[in-house]
């Protein structure tokens, strides 16, 4: 297709367009200075975006601009920082490049003549009430003198971010470093290898199911010789765990030698306890890689598997709500919560076998230090200390607008818990107090820690968590935590008299009508 005007002044302009089988565009602008004055021209090319995407700010890949300018490196600014920056522009000088916007799987980028020295900017501002994002380039300025007439070349790329697309033109067309408009992230050395072997088992198997399985199967089986170090040193560790018992039954007042005890005992049994760590922090970076990969590339959207998957990069489309699909209504329209009832057969799969991993895990010697469930608004939080499953992560909810609800949840139960570490605090401060009068008023006998209780959390406290035990309230001025040491005594009595084991909360079970625990 060509296009021509003349501006009537002596310029007569001529744009041809061409466009390729996949998605590049071919710009040929030409100029004819019929007048008879030299003027002075240069190439510009831009690409703009009106408006955002619906889902953006993935955090595990980057939307917004994104280029290559010259020699340099790949240049990614999110749309939020061009907007903070009071819509500051953001310019690039170098030879050759290219630069444009990404999404997931799509982009737009203009790419200038790759041995012509350009100046690249990125900019945002306002179309009307939207927001609007331009990346554009300038060129070196072209005198064309009268009668004489100039020609310049660009390109555009609107389309799919195809691996292989991609890499034809970087080679084909020279563009630099084309195949960086998608987003490899920082282990670029795995995640590129990676997609080539899922590719080729694809070419092999003609399912990318399948090849997911059998490339999962590949890099489990050469990471098993770490693997099994691993699970042998957690073997051994699960072995002396009742050893470790002992000795901080032993020594329950004497942190360092229960350090000492404990190494010696690592050292007779050549234990590294670091050995079980290593082995798998090695194995992150690859597995990790391989989301990115299944994450980032379009070939495998709309992939089918077997059965009822129709499409590797949707959700689970059955619901044991539904019981998967034989009731005809569907619990993901439910207002409000439809997507916490999104539990279908694979995160079940998932779920259960991430359990059945845990539970298979040497269990904590300090009791508490246990796995602990919780069920609350979405997450099942297993804690062997930190480590927590959430299944809005197994249910797909991380593309939908309930994302941001939830993610407002564990920060308000963020700040409860600083809130009750705020509260443990305060209830040793008043605990002091508390026993600075039992000990002034009963300094030859024991003070009755079952009053203090009271007395302590007589009045309402919207925290009592596992600190709610007088055992943790020291005594000012007191050398030696003396009293800290005399309640563990009387407690560690009361526990062999009941036969049971020891409960650091059982001085509070009745210590006010408000308290909880």
């Amino acid at each position: 297709m060509t296009l021509s005007y003349d501006n009537g002044e002596g310029l007569v302009f001529h744009r041809q367009i061409a466009v390729d089988e996949r998605y590049m565009f071919t710009i040929r602008d030409s100029v004819e200075n019929k007048s008879d004055k030299p003027v002075t021209l240069a190439p510009y090319a831009l690409v703009a975006r009106h408006g955002l995407p619906k889902t953006v700010n993935y955090s595990v890949l980057h939307e917004g601009f994104v280029g290559v300018i010259g020699d340099g490196g790949v240049e990614e600014i999110k749309y939020d920082k061009i907007e903070k920056e009071d819509h500051a522009a953001k310019t690039l000088s170098g030879v050759g490049g290219w630069l444009g916007f990404t999404d997931k799987y799509w982009a737009a980028a203009v790419i200038p003549d790759q041995k012509e020295a350009i100046e690249a900017r990125f900019s945002a501002g306002l179309t009307g009430p939207i927001k609007s994002y331009r990346a554009d380039f300038v060129g070196p300025a072209l005198v064309i003198s009268p009668g004489a007439s100039s020609e310049t070349t660009s390109r555009l790329f609107a389309g799919a971010k195809e691996v292989h697309t991609l890499d034809a033109y970087q080679a084909d067309l020279g563009i630099k470093k084309f195949e960086l408009l998608i987003d490899w992230g920082w282990f670029y050395f795995i995640t590129r290898p990676m997609f080539q072997l899922l590719h080729f088992l694809y070419t092999l198997t003609g399912n990318f199911g399948v090849a997911i399985l059998i490339a999962t199967v590949i890099v489990k089986g050469l990471f098993f010789p770490l693997a099994s170090k691993s699970y042998l040193s957690m073997a051994k560790m699960k072995a002396v765990a009742p050893q470790i018992a002992a000795i901080r039954d032993k020594y329950p007042e004497d942190k360092m030698k229960q350090q000492q005890e404990t190494m010696a005992l690592y050292k007779r049994e050549k234990i590294n306890p670091v050995s079980g760590c290593l082995p798998m922090l090695i194995q992150i970076p690859v597995f990790f890689a391989l989301y990115k990969v299944l994450f980032v590339t379009i070939e495998m959207r709309h992939a089918p598997f077997f059965g009822w998957i129709k499409d590797l990069s949707a959700p689970d489309p059955t619901n044991i709500f539904n019981l998967f699909g034989l009731l005809p209504f569907d619990p993901t329209q439910i207002p409000m919560i439809g997507h916490f009832l999104a539990l279908g057969v694979w995160p079940l799969i998932m779920g259960v076998t991430m359990f059945v991993q845990m539970k298979a895990n040497p269990e904590p010697a300090d009791p508490t230090q246990k796995q602990i469930f919780t069920l609350d608004a979405g997450d099942l939080h297993l804690h062997p200390r930190r480590l927590s499953l959430r299944p809005r992560h197994l249910l797909g909810l991380e593309q939908h607008p309930l994302r941001r609800p939830a993610d407002a949840h564990h920060e308000k139960s963020r700040r409860q818990n600083r809130a009750l570490r705020q509260y443990r605090r305060n209830v040793q401060k008043k605990g002091h107090e508390l026993m600075s009068e039992a000990s002034g008023e009963a300094a030859a006998d024991e003070p009755d820690f079952n009053e203090i209780g009271r007395k302590l959390f007589a009045q309402e406290c919207d925290f009592l968590w596992a600190a709610s035990s007088a055992s943790q309230l020291p005594p000012p001025g007191a050398p030696g935590n003396r009293f800290r040491r005399t309640l563990q005594r009387r407690q560690i009595l009361a526990a062999q008299r009941a036969d049971q084991p020891q409960d650091s909360r059982a001085h509070v079970a009745h210590a006010g009508p408000h308290a909880r625990t």
